[in-house]
């Protein structure tokens, strides 16, 4: 399974990255400069997930498979009500926009702290669902870290950035962005395990 799972987690995870860059620039803003980096982020959380559900589940499915990627987004989305209640505005999303490099380094410094008490408490509660030791956590933590950084930044940051008129329909579209790139990553790791099983016998997911 080990060479499988590589391969479709990590192939699941370019595949969503890549949808994510191109609805990203028609719907919000361009970041193909981004998209090398943005690649590999998304190949490497592909390959941490498939990897830490494989190891908590007693019995890996399609279901199951569906359900763990499901907590993962309703934990990081609970992240942004914690941010406005912890952070006040510095910066507005024109400003924001027109950064460069994405969110400004000053702003990444001030939510690095709740960003990492949030990996670990979002890291334990996943390890908890899933009923198994605290030893788990350590399968847990890798790739909870990995998906923090590359989307749980700009969430821990809403709390940072002036919530003006016009703020509701971008976030709602950051918020379909995410789920799109969530469903993607998961129905792809999907058909590449299904299609995989048709040419060598074995599943990582059960049906």
């Amino acid at each position: 399974m080990g060479p499988r799972l590589i391969l479709v987690g990590s192939a699941a995870g370019t595949i969503s990255a890549l949808v994510f860059t191109i609805l990203h620039g028609l719907m919000i803003s361009n970041i193909w400069f981004m998209l090398v980096p943005m690649l590999i982020a998304g190949a490497v959380c592909g390959l941490l997930l498939g990897w830490s559900y494989v190891l908590l589940a007693d019995k890996p499915s399609v279901g199951d498979w569906l359900g763990y990627n499901g907590l993962y987004l309703i934990l990081l989305f609970a992240l942004g009500p914690i941010s406005l209640l912890v952070f006040e505005p510095v910066i507005t999303i024109p400003a924001l926009l027109a950064s460069p490099n994405g969110l400004p380094s000053d702003l990444v410094r001030e939510v690095i702290p709740l960003v990492l008490v949030y990996t670990v408490a979002m890291s334990a509660t996943i390890t908890l669902r899933h009923g198994r030791r605290w030893s788990a956590l350590m399968a847990v933590l890798p790739a909870t870290a990995a998906l923090m950084a590359l989307l749980g930044l700009n969430i821990a940051a809403m709390g940072l950035v002036v919530l003006s008129s016009g703020w509701a329909p971008m976030f709602v579209e950051l918020l379909a962005l995410i789920v799109t790139l969530d469903l993607v990553y998961a129905l792809t790791f999907i058909a590449l395990d299904r299609g995989w099983a048709r040419r060598s016998p074995g599943r990582i997911l059960a049906t």
